[in-house]
């Protein structure tokens, strides 16, 4: 029997779905029993070939709620934006096909959005492996309301890249979130028909709306059962095209970057974010050839702040200067890499080529390489009592990277 429960829906879940019958029933029906009853629910079939725009169908025959689109296949972004479009209501949630929700989901995360006024809610996730095998994850920056100065200082400046290599402080994916309607289309829009490739859609979606945003509120709670499959990442990290497509998203997200306001906290992100990117498909082919990979900390060295072919003064043999060292070695980026500490001498016998410190060099930028800030300062200013050009002295905090 059809449900006809006939409400002004606050909230339009979006379903872009290719393909998905073995696992559609699950998320529709998780959808479906949401303790917030005023939505609507639109299942967007971009050119499927198996059975799913019946399932999509089956559903819509017994609850009114459903709207049932299907197009050509043209993409998760044309399907999102067909789902836009269809929508009347205020405020839009993702669901992934072959994913799941809670009941209370939709219910917690509105009123959140009614209660704190915000643009932007965000939620954490469960990567689902196995019922024996799940990992409840969550961003990593604090948990609370961000409005003006706190947004831009504590939220966009950390959202791509929380200060770990290749770890975001805001989690790329657009279905454990729930956006205001009137912010997320023009994006959606721009993003389709600017960039539109088969690889990093969320990315180009939520990172240009937290652009426009004004205000966030972060939870750590989980709703969202997110299935996990095996060598999934190889699907990206084997495609001949990938080193093409990771360009291409970071040119359309540097022309949106490059406009804002914290631009160069944004370029920074963007940056190290390729480079987790491409780093980890070095990582995967790798480990396929030995087979295991031992883990060790190594921080990655600033390439944004030095020129290549620079004449470089790295001071500081720890372990922050022996893995900016053991970088700039290996990649040749630098012309010259002069390497000072106070104590060269420890680190001369242990057969490193650390020379003592003095400020008379003919070098283009001296980095230093230590992770406390207070230390730092004390360091260039000795540098600078030894004659150093203090307008060449840099330091910025390392970022640590794991593999």
């Amino acid at each position: 029997m059809r449900e006809t429960e006939k409400t002004d829906a606050q909230i339009a879940i979006i379903v872009a779905l290719y393909n998905a019958e073995q696992y559609l029933g699950k998320c529709i029906q998780s959808i479906i029993n949401q303790t917030y009853r005023e939505l609507e629910i639109i299942l967007v079939d971009d050119g499927s070939t198996d059975g799913s725009y019946s399932v999509c169908l089956g559903f819509a025959e017994n609850d009114e709620r459903i709207k049932v689109i299907q197009q050509e296949n043209r993409g998760t972004l044309s399907a999102k934006r067909a789902g836009l479009d269809a929508a009347n209501a205020g405020y839009i949630m993702f669901v992934d096909a072959d994913d799941w929700i809670m009941p209370e989901m939709c219910e917690k995360l509105y009123e959140i959005v009614k209660r704190e006024q915000v643009d932007l809610v965000t939620s954490g996730i469960i990567r689902y492996f196995s019922r024996e095998h799940c990992i409840w994850d969550h961003d990593t920056i604090k948990e609370g309301k961000y409005v003006g100065v706190d947004y831009k200082e504590k939220v966009l400046t950390h959202m791509l890249c929380d200060g770990v290599f290749s770890r975001r402080g805001i989690d790329a994916s657009l279905a454990i979130k729930i956006f205001r309607k009137d912010l997320l289309y023009p994006v959606v829009k721009d993003a389709e028909e600017r960039y539109g490739y088969l690889f990093g859609e969320d990315t180009a979606v939520l990172y240009p709306y937290m652009l426009k945003a004004e205000s966030s509120y972060i939870t750590k709670e989980c709703f969202y059962y997110h299935r996990q499959y095996e060598n999934y990442q190889n699907r990206y990290y084997d495609d001949q095209n990938f080193e093409y497509k990771v360009e291409k998203l970071y040119c359309y997200l540097k022309d949106i970057f490059e406009k804002h306001d914290v631009h160069s906290s944004l370029m920074r992100q963007l940056d190290y974010f390729v480079c987790g990117l491409l780093w980890a498909k070095c990582e995967l082919k790798v480990k396929k050839i030995v087979q295991e990979v031992p883990k060790m900390q190594q921080y990655l060295f600033p390439f944004h702040l030095v020129k290549p072919d620079s004449r470089i003064l790295l001071y500081g043999a720890g372990a922050v200067g022996k893995s900016f060292y053991a970088q700039l070695k290996k990649t040749g980026y630098c012309k010259e890499v002069i390497w000072q500490d106070k104590q060269y001498e420890k680190y001369q016998n242990e057969s490193l080529p650390v020379k003592r410190v003095w400020g008379g060099v003919d070098i283009d930028v001296c980095i230093i390489a230590v992770q406390d800030e207070q230390l730092a300062h004390q360091i260039k200013k000795e540098l600078v009592s030894l004659g150093m050009e203090e307008r060449k002295i840099v330091w910025e905090l390392p970022l640590l990277s794991m593999w």
